[in-house]
């Protein structure tokens, strides 16, 4: 009988991140390749932008993606097998990736960091030599953690900064996250009381101070939304109770129920499904895509840099930078890792990097990881969520902190939020995700992104 407990959430809404008048939020994904865009034109009333950033995740070799999903065939098992991995008693992974409750969320990193600490600390002696593989959230969680009960603890980090997926960029002189940027559900949670003691702040995001515009300029009225957000929900849940069907997807769900695709309809779909799981519909298996628990008290952006998080979990620590490891060799009476700044042998290791870096086979694990282990790192999907941050000279969007535009090619950047609360100067940030998201980032420039993205919004407010 399978043990595993069934974390995903009453009614398929685990993940959702936000709400609307009984729906989430979400934006795009396509199969299709985007057109490179028309050289920008000056439009009334919306201005060239005085400074733009454009996150590249997919094509980060140390990330390789957003964050993990569950793509047709997973199960419920998928996640809690890494979860619990334990190789030869002496390496454990951590992860958001390998988190039940909180998924995809940079809560569940620290958690699973501190999870995957705990249970080293069960079996390690006093004192133990352990190196940490990674100076993202977990790592830097699970290696606190260890130091602070006594361990000698090195991290290892690829990168030339510590925070993984958390970015924080201060190119403007104002911190703007080109990483994580929300904290989700801020009743008791872990990372609320730790950003405040460094002197963050949040600006919580209201999902019903919301326009959706189309490209004529015209807008949906909200309430038509809401509707079909609940039509969306209406038709998974359905697809998922009577005749579940292993490896499903969602999209196969909506196209057996009738869902139109129209602009509209595929506006709602990546919008609410696509953007906050990170891949396309497609993509997505139907029974456990949203695993997770509900995140209760709302979200909000975090104002003041996402980076003193990190900072704060490495303070004091022997952290590092620029240590890729390449190979990671159990066989010995001690562990040996390798790579080409790094020699060293611990007793015990946290591997903490993404699991799309481990499927991509770029730490070689001697003997392997084993095959249950493997078996379940293939069975995550690795998604992409990318954005564009725009900063103008004034604020010439509407009232509302949400904007969707229906009608954008291949879905790209239907989703805007006002970041000016959060960072401090009018600054506006669109979201692209999934396939449309991989070969803008692959494919473009940043300044045909920016072109882009602006021409998208130009047709959308004229």
């Amino acid at each position: 009988m399978d043990e595993t407990p069934d974390v995903r959430s009453d009614q398929g809404r685990s993940l959702a991140r936000r709400s609307l008048l009984g729906g989430a939020l979400a934006i795009a994904a396509a199969t299709a390749a985007p057109a490179r865009p028309a050289r920008a034109r000056s439009a009334a009333g919306v201005p060239w932008p005085r400074g733009a950033l454009v996150s590249r995740w997919w094509t980060d070799p140390w990330a390789r993606g957003s964050y993990a999903t569950l793509p047709p065939g997973s199960s419920r098992a998928t996640r809690a097998a890494l979860a619990r991995a334990f190789v030869q008693d002496r390496l454990v992974l951590a992860g958001e990736a390998y988190h039940l409750s909180y998924p995809a969320t940079v809560q569940g990193a620290l958690l699973s960091g501190r999870d995957a600490a705990g249970r080293l600390e069960g079996v390690v002696g006093k004192a133990a030599r352990i190196v940490v593989v990674g100076a993202g959230v977990a790592g830097l969680g699970a290696a606190r953690r260890l130091a602070d009960a006594g361990h000698t603890v090195t991290v290892l980090e690829a990168r030339n900064r510590i925070g993984g997926r958390v970015h924080t960029s201060r190119a403007w002189g104002h911190p703007v996250e080109l990483g994580a940027a929300w904290v989700h559900g801020l009743t008791d949670n872990v990372l609320v009381p730790l950003l405040r003691s460094e002197g963050c702040s949040f600006v919580r995001t209201d999902y019903l101070d919301l326009a959706v515009h189309r490209q004529d300029g015209s807008q949906v009225p909200t309430a038509r939304v809401a509707d079909l957000l609940d039509q969306l929900w209406r038709i998974i849940e359905q697809a998922r109770r009577p005749a579940w069907r292993p490896g499903f997807t969602v999209a196969g769900a909506l196209a057996d129920a009738g869902w139109p695709r129209d602009a509209l309809h595929r506006f709602i779909t990546t919008w609410e499904i696509e953007h906050e799981f990170a891949d396309d519909a497609d993509a997505l298996d139907l029974a456990w895509f949203d695993q997770g628990l509900r995140l209760p008290g709302g979200d909000a952006f975090v104002s003041g840099g996402y980076d003193r998080l990190p900072h704060r979990l490495g303070r004091g620590l022997d952290v590092r930078l620029g240590h890729a490891v390449q190979q990671i060799d159990l066989r010995g009476s001690t562990i040996a890792l390798r790579g080409p700044r790094t020699s060293l042998d611990c007793d015990a290791v946290v591997l903490a990097v993404p699991a799309a870096v481990l499927n991509a086979g770029v730490i070689e694990v001697l003997p392997g990881l084993g095959s249950a282990v493997d078996d379940a790192l293939a069975g995550l999907g690795s998604g992409d969520l990318e954005k564009v941050v725009l900063r103008f000279d004034r604020r010439f969007w509407g009232p509302t902190q949400v904007m969707g535009l229906v009608g954008t090619r291949n879905g790209r950047f239907a989703d805007w939020y006002d970041l000016t609360d959060a960072v401090g100067v009018p600054t506006l940030v669109a979201f692209s995700a999934g396939d449309t998201a991989r070969r803008l980032t692959s494919r473009w420039s940043d300044r045909e992104i920016v072109e882009a993205s602006v021409a998208d919004l130009r047709r959308a407010l004229s």
